[in-house]
């Protein structure tokens, strides 16, 4: 699931680097492959079995992939895609990882399932405007959902039936997704058209929710979902009703973070602050 994080200093460009050029490096050397060691990193990601995935390249040069197994990285052969952009990327629920590739000439997108044994395309529909930046997440083994800045949100069968949009959302702009234990959570945006709000879809049942809600959400450990709003959250509890609940801030600001400790107690990043929110408080405090 998603991790929100609260950042409490910067971090230095050249360590990203460094580190970056040290991984790249060993997984050349054993991998007895030709890879410039200074390539920028796209991706980062852990897979269902918990193991490390990177994708990175320098800007208009090759993808390169690799996976962390068995204590070395292995290289990753991503064939075509080498030439491609990398849009997104997210685990699968059994194995590997999904990446949404976007030609750099065409526009064209691909969903690609990586694994260790080999890539496996899958279609995306024509209705898919060139250029779109597009997200995925693969809510089980069955079923994805596709979705991105003015393009809706599209459900599909993994297994091979393709891609189905769904229908009468509040807004067209698909923000964030949020995937809960039993249920999806998306945040639309209506500044192309349509009103900003929240959907939840539960097997083929889909639930609108008309709030003033951003570009961000996360869900906590214990299963709480928290959305960004405006100078507020909206929490969808752990237990009883699976509905939004809105908690004011004391202070403006853009939510970079939140986090929720073993006892319950909130914390979230506002601007250049933390706030706290203890479960009987009214509000979180600074």
């Amino acid at each position: 699931h998603a991790v929100g994080l609260v950042q409490h200093q910067h971090l230095d460009p050249r360590q990203v680097q460094g580190t970056l050029a040290d991984v790249v490096k060993q997984a050349a050397r054993r991998g007895n492959q030709d890879i410039d060691p200074t390539a920028q990193l796209l991706d980062l990601r852990l897979d269902a079995g918990g193991r490390p995935w990177f994708c990175g390249g320098r800007p208009e040069e090759r993808l390169r992939g690799f996976v962390r197994e068995g204590g070395q990285w292995h290289f990753v052969e991503l064939g075509e895609y080498e030439r491609w952009s990398l849009s997104s990327s997210a685990a699968d629920p059994r194995d590997g990882l999904w990446y949404v590739f976007l030609h750099r000439h065409t526009g064209e997108s691909r969903l690609v399932h990586a694994r260790r044994d080999g890539l496996r395309p899958h279609p995306v529909g024509p209705q898919i405007t060139p250029f779109s930046r597009l997200a995925f997440v693969a809510e089980t083994p069955e079923r994805g959902w596709l979705y991105g800045q003015n393009l809706g949100l599209f459900a599909c069968d993994l297994a091979g039936t393709g891609w189905r949009p769904v229908p009468d959302l509040p807004g067209n702009s698909v923000r964030a997704c949020v995937l809960g234990s039993n249920e999806v959570w998306f945040a639309l945006g209506g500044f192309t058209g349509g009103r900003a709000g929240l959907a939840r879809v539960t097997g083929d049942r889909c639930d609108r929710f008309e709030l003033d809600v951003g570009a961000w959400g996360v869900r906590a450990d214990d299963g709480s979902i928290y959305f960004a709003g405006e100078r507020c959250l909206y929490a969808i509890p752990d237990r009883g009703p699976r509905v939004p609940m809105r908690m004011d801030l004391p202070s403006a600001g853009l939510v970079r973070g939140v986090v929720k400790d073993p006892r319950g107690d909130l914390y979230v990043g506002v601007g250049d602050r933390v706030m706290r929110h203890r479960p009987r408080s009214t509000a979180p405090q600074a």
